[in-house]
């Protein structure tokens, strides 16, 4: 009975993470081996950052430094790998379609790619989404903006 209660409350501490990371999007490894890629669809943050009005310059640099999270978290899962690329995109709407009252799909917006290191992301990954946090690139660490956030 001990095993079933430590099982079912360690199941739920991960449901609880998986929900937490959901309203930030879904990431998948689009590209295995030595170089993996992984994709994060960032729209609800983005959806956020346009709802609470923040500043675009802050709010790339804090999709930056999440983004950099992410590659640590998911480094341990990706052993092979020399280097970890993440590639930050959102979905675009349009205008409120007058027949189904909801905004239109306009395209997905590429807002940037991150490069780094896997042994840098897998050891100092807090120290380096602090630095991207701040505005600073980590030695080691490639930032190639290729897209903007929407207008607040």
């Amino acid at each position: 009975m001990r095993r079933f209660g430590f099982i079912s409350s360690l199941g739920f501490s991960l449901a609880l993470a998986v929900a937490a990371r959901a309203d930030s999007g879904m990431v998948v490894v689009a590209k295995g081996g030595a170089n993996p890629l992984l994709l994060w669809d960032a729209t609800p943050v983005v959806t956020t950052t346009v709802a609470n009005k923040q500043p675009r310059d802050a709010a790339l640099r804090d999709l930056e430094s999440q983004a950099m999270q992410i590659l640590g978290e998911r480094s341990g899962a990706l052993r092979r790998a020399k280097t970890l690329t993440i590639r930050v995109i959102y979905q675009k709407t349009g205008a409120v379609s007058p027949v189904y009252g909801t905004a239109t799909f306009e395209g997905i917006e590429r807002v940037f790619e991150l490069k780094a290191p896997a042994a840098g992301a897998r050891l100092h990954a807090k120290t380096f989404a602090d630095s991207l946090a701040h505005g600073s690139v980590p030695r080691g660490v490639a930032l190639t903006v290729t897209g903007k956030l929407p207008p607040i």
